[in-house]
């Protein structure tokens, strides 16, 4: 499950689109669809993660643990 499928699942779970998420978190526009293909700056996955949460490890892959 790559890093956009972790942000993806926890937007599902949660009811929002990516786009709703990237207004809430003051984010640009298609932004979070960056993250299909590279891995998000730290900054940024520390705003999601508190968001929704969870561990940067856990938006990573890295566990599944939340």
């Amino acid at each position: 499950m790559t890093t956009f499928d972790r942000l993806k699942k926890l937007c599902e779970e949660q009811k929002i689109s990516i786009v709703e998420l990237e207004e809430k978190l003051d984010f640009g526009r298609n932004s979070l669809y960056g993250w299909k293909k590279k891995i998000p700056n730290g900054a940024n996955l520390e705003k999601v993660a508190d968001f929704f949460n969870v561990s940067i490890d856990y938006i990573l892959g890295r566990t599944d643990i939340k």
